[in-house]
């Protein structure tokens, strides 16, 4: 008996010591190849979405502060026309401006370090370019290509109501890539119109007629058409 079980022994003792062939080394570093290609992809999709989801995060973010920012804006409004550079008078809410697509002025400005100043301020809507970022020159040559094309809301203020030429402007980006802006501007007799004084006036004329609701509309490729009417102040 011992005999025969013998040549089977000997047999299972040297398949027990043989080793991997080349075949299935390769066989097993190509399923090892596309185990990794496989979670490789998986990993850059977790890791697109992620950064996608943080983008619309971010967008929707700006959105919010920025339609905040302007129903403030409109919401404190205040009839106090203002003295130019030239001595001429500039009515308290004007959309005729050619530099601007409205000028207003509007009260409630910060003033945390209780200095002695008013609390108004003069603001303007305008389409351009963004501010001049830092950078070095190399970096503005590459971009100036591209800022030619930037189409954004930017919003303009200036805290002395009687400017003269050296007064401060603070300018901040509203909503980027602006393909289309309407303004709308409702008077007492409830018409809505896109100029305003709705009358012609002399430049020395004070004029402090404010409209009782202004209707924004913007088109923009991230946010599309949005529409939203402000309730302006009327002090």
């Amino acid at each position: 008996t011992h005999q025969f079980y013998r040549p089977l022994l000997m047999m299972h003792k040297r398949h027990a010591n043989r080793g991997f062939t080349l075949v299935e080394v390769m066989a097993a570093l190509a399923i090892f190849a596309l185990i990794s290609v496989g979670l490789s992809i998986v990993l850059s999709s977790i890791s697109d979405t992620q950064k996608k989801v943080a983008e619309h995060s971010d967008a929707l973010r700006d959105l919010q502060r920025s339609l905040w920012l302007i129903s403030m804006d409109m919401n404190q409004l205040v009839r106090r026309d203002v003295r130019k550079a030239n001595d001429n008078r500039s009515p308290a809410f004007i959309a005729d401006d050619r530099d601007y697509l409205v000028v207003f002025t509007r009260q409630g400005l910060r003033n945390p370090l209780l200095q002695s100043r008013s609390d108004l301020e003069r603001v303007a809507y305008s389409i351009g370019q963004a501010p001049d970022r830092a950078g070095d020159q190399n970096e503005e040559k590459q971009d100036k290509q591209r800022r030619k094309k930037e189409k954004h809301l930017l919003r303009h203020s200036w805290p002395a109501l009687d400017q003269k030429d050296n007064t401060k402007e603070t300018v901040q980006v509203l909503f980027r890539d602006v393909d289309d802006i309407e303004l709308e501007f409702l008077n007492e007799k409830g018409d809505w119109k896109s100029d305003w004084p709705d009358k012609k006036m002399d430049e020395k004329e004070h004029i402090r007629t404010l409209p009782v609701a202004i209707k924004l509309r913007i088109k923009t490729d991230r946010y599309g058409e949005l529409e939203r009417i402000f309730q302006a102040g009327n002090v």
